[in-house]
Formats: structure tokens, C-alpha cells, sequence
């Protein structure tokens, strides 16, 4: 009996039970299937539905301003804030037209590109306007340097009767003898120097008044009688003049260094050169 290929294909999958004589389909060529089932998980939370959110709407005030020929200005915010006080002057139509005829001669537009207008807090101004907050500002700097000058204008000491020719600094007080000290004490001084040119460009004497003392500074050279040649530039430590700090002060500044202090002479560029720190000085 003939049979389909898949007939056949099935009789060699068979199995033969020869006590029951029955035939026995090997279950490996039929299709299988498998059913998997998945059982809730009551400790999972579920997914929370995300409600969607709408912006709200604001509107946005323009702030840009332009003067009488259409050129931008600050922005509102900034304007009123620097310009708190101010109030606008009444313009000459025939004046406006004018300054825009001038500026289409030179090629410049009207219909300038506008850029974005910007929005912050500025600093309190000291002040009711911008002069009075930048002199505020600057007086306050000044004030404690105004201070000592309007001092050295008030007194000054009568100047020493003889000097000592001694290497260093020699503070002449009224009323007391001549002391050595290491620069002068006071915040503010006049001061001055003394160069000789013949024998060298490293400061030889110097002179500085204070409201309590006069002070005289003479060079170790000029003890010794040495010099060197006008054309060197080198300078040692030991030739030029201290001023404010010592070597025994060290590199630590203490309430004397941090108070302010203010050195006024002449030609200041050149004698400040001369000096150990280089001071603030006031060029009179």
C-alpha cells in the first residue's frame, strides 16, 4: 500500500510495545507547547499615571527702549534702578530731525538690530544718582589718606639744630634727643632724596617730616667713603632706604603694617627706586 511521505515519516517514529503489540507514537516529533503563568505581585506599586502638566501663561512685558533717533537704551529694569531720580527732558522735534538726517549721511540706520534686553538687581547705589555713588565711593577710599594729609598740613614739628652723621635713620623729636630707629614711625611723611650723581645713582641721604618728628637718613657709603661707578645699576639691600618693616619684623604684618599709610614727595618715579618697599606716594 502506497503511503505519503509524512506517513512514512511517522512509521519510523513509532515505537513497538511487542508485549502489547500496540504501537507507541514517539511524543518528540509532534509540536509542544508550554504555558507559563505569571501570579501578581501584591508588594509591587503601581506605576503612577503622570498627569500632564500645563505651563501657565505669562505674558512678557517689552522693556526695550530707544531714544528719539531709534537707538537701543538700558532696559527698563536697569534704567530705573540706576536712573531712580532722573526725569526726562522735553525734546526739539526739529532738533531730533535733524540729528537723523546727519546720521543716514553717515550711513547709519534707524532700524538698528535690537539685542535682548537684560533684568537683574544691581547693587544698592550710594547715593541718590551715579556722581553722588562714585564720589561716595571715592571719598570713603580716601578718607583715612585724607586724613593724614589734612594732619601734616595742620603742625609740622621746627626743624632739628644740627643733624648727626650717622648710617641710618635718626629721629629728631621736639624736646628729646636725637634716637635711632629703624624707619619713621608715623603713617604720613614728606620725604626726599639725595642722590650723588659723581659718585654713584644708590641714594646717599634722605630727609622726612612727620606731625611729631623730623627724620634724617644717611647712607653706610657715604660713613665709609666708598662709592661705586655712575654706570652701574645694581643696587645691594644694605644701600637702599627702609621704610614701614625691618628685618626683625619679619614677613608677618602686624596692626601697624595694615593701617594706611602715605609717603608724600617730588619726582616720586625716581625716589621711589631708592627705597626698600616701594610705598604708596603721593606725587606733589
Amino acid at each position: 500500500m502506497f503511503l505519503p511521505k509524512k506517513h512514512l515519516l511517522l512509521e519510523t517514529n513509532f515505537k513497538v510495545n511487542y508485549l502489547t503489540k500496540k504501537k507507541i507514537y514517539d511524543i518528540s516529533m509532534f509540536p509542544s507547547s508550554k504555558k507559563k503563568i505569571f501570579m501578581p505581585n501584591l508588594q509591587r506599586k503601581k506605576a503612577e499615571v503622570r498627569k500632564e502638566i500645563i505651563a501657565p501663561t505669562v505674558e512678557i512685558k517689552k522693556t526695550t527702549r530707544q531714544n528719539k533717533v531709534d537707538i537701543q537704551m538700558l532696559s527698563s529694569p536697569i534704567y530705573e534702578q540706576v536712573f531712580k531720580n532722573y526725569k526726562c527732558n522735553v525734546f526739539d522735534t526739529n532738533l531730533i530731525k535733524k540729528y537723523k538726517q546727519e546720521l543716514e549721511k553717515h550711513g547709519i540706520k534707524n532700524n538698528l538690530d535690537i539685542v535682548k534686553d537684560v533684568d537683574f538687581i544691581i547693587p544698592t547705589l550710594e547715593g541718590d544718582n551715579l556722581e553722588e555713588h562714585f564720589k561716595n565711593i571715592g571719598e570713603n577710599q580716601c578718607k583715612p589718606y585724607k586724613y593724614i594729609l589734612d594732619l601734616l598740613l595742620l603742625r609740622i614739628p621746627p626743624k632739628p639744630e644740627y643733624w648727626l652723621m650717622k648710617s641710618g635713620w635718626t629721629r629728631y623729636a621736639p624736646n628729646s634727643e636725637p634716637e635711632e630707629v629703624d624707619y619713621p614711625l608715623e603713617d604720613g611723611v614728606i620725604f626726599d632724596v639725595e642722590v650723588c650723581m659723581t659718585a654713584g645713582q644708590a641714594p646717599t641721604l634722605a630727609t622726612a617730616v612727620s606731625i611729631n618728628a623730623w627724620y634724617g637718613w644717611v647712607s653706610q657709603s657715604v660713613i665709609d667713603g666708598t662709592s661705586k661707578p655712575v654706570t652701574s645699576q645694581q643696587y645691594f639691600e644694605d644701600s637702599l632706604i627702609p621704610f614701614e618693616s625691618s628685618e626683625k619684623d619679619g614677613f608677618i604684618l602686624n596692626d601697624y603694617h595694615k593701617t594706611a599709610k602715605i609717603i608724600v614727595g617730588h619726582n616720586v618715579s625716581y625716589d621711589r627706586l631708592r627705597l626698600k618697599v616701594v610705598k604708596r606716594m603721593v606725587l606733589y
